[in-house]
């Protein structure tokens, strides 16, 4: 019992004796929405200056890659919430149509259709529900 007491006082003599002085204070807090008067294009310039950033000139990743550049050749937003005649003008006339019941998480069933496309990209899934496509998978042909 004695050898924890004495190890107890040790540790408040050494934890009470330590040199305030080698302490930093802390930086005052600074509210973010408080604004330098900058614009976003300056204060993006003053960080690139402080942090000595250089931003190329111009996009050194596809002159280095040209393979690497992308090509869109399906935009899937093109065709949401269209209707089944809008899409079957893009892609004419479904492969495989199938139809049926949607159990949404309400509960509630809803009918869809579900065509499936085949196109020099790929087979693309649609499922229109409530006359709307809103379910879009694109399965790539393998090259």
């Amino acid at each position: 019992m004695r050898s924890i007491l004495y190890m107890l006082v040790v540790a408040v003599l050494l934890g009470g004796c330590s040199n305030s002085d080698s302490m930093t204070e802390a930086a005052p807090w600074v509210d973010p929405g408080e604004h330098s008067g900058l614009t976003k294009e300056e204060q993006l310039a003053a960080i690139a200056e402080r942090y000595k950033l250089d931003r190329p000139e111009e996009d050194t990743i596809i002159n280095d890659f040209p393979f690497a550049a992308s090509e869109v050749r399906f935009d899937g937003k093109s065709i949401e919430d269209q209707l089944e005649a809008v899409v079957n003008e893009l892609f004419g006339e479904p492969a495989e149509t199938k139809s049926g019941e949607w159990l949404q998480l309400s509960g509630t069933k809803t009918p869809y259709i579900h065509n499936v496309y085949v196109t020099d990209i790929g087979q693309i899934d649609v499922m229109f529900i409530d006359g709307k496509a809103t379910r879009i998978a694109l399965k790539p042909k393998e090259e």
